[in-house]
């Protein structure tokens, strides 16, 4: 059974422990490209997210921590709506499939 994280991509697609998330650099010039892929996997109550690679290939050691999934959200929506499906990134974040 697929544990919920209570948040959506920028789809409005609900994010899974285990999900293979991309997420928009901040830029586009640095070592990790456009983008960079994290799986999500769950810390006690908290789900975090997990390097996997980077659009330019990989640059950090895979399974190293990124942050708290929580991080990518507005912190004033998330601490104030009742319902966290309803919150947006806010960065570009959607779920995918690494191409292997």
């Amino acid at each position: 059974m697929p544990i919920l994280t209570g948040l959506s991509d920028s789809n409005g697609v609900s994010i899974k422990v285990g999900d293979v998330v991309r997420i928009e650099s901040d830029s586009s010039d640095g070592p990790h490209g456009p983008w960079s892929y994290f799986r999500v996997a769950q810390r006690g109550l908290t789900p975090v997210l997990l390097y996997e690679t980077s659009s330019t290939g990989p640059v950090l050691p895979k399974g190293m921590s990124g942050s708290p999934l929580c991080d990518q959200y507005d912190p004033k929506e998330f601490m104030t709506y009742d319902e966290l499906s309803r919150i947006q990134p806010v960065s570009r974040l959607e779920i995918t499939r690494l191409q292997r």
